[in-house]
């Protein structure tokens, strides 16, 4: 990449909403108290603590691969 395509490029900040720069980050689909978005890397951690105090399956239930292989 040359300097003249580097002058090509959008200059972005950290200050601009990730809405503008990628519009379906604005997506909101809600159902009653569900509510459903793009997974952000603010998110993140909490999602990270909520795996490990929770898990990802329901007790009692098989990962299919799980169940699959015996």
């Amino acid at each position: 990449m040359t300097s003249a395509d580097t002058a090509k490029l959008p200059i972005m900040s950290h200050e601009d909403p990730l809405e503008d720069v990628f519009a379906p980050f604005a997506l909101r689909i809600s159902c009653g108290p569900l509510s459903m978005r793009f997974v952000r890397d603010v998110d993140v951690p909490a999602i990270a603590a909520a795996i490990h105090e929770h898990g990802i399956y329901s007790p009692g239930r098989a990962h299919a691969l799980h169940a699959a292989l015996g």
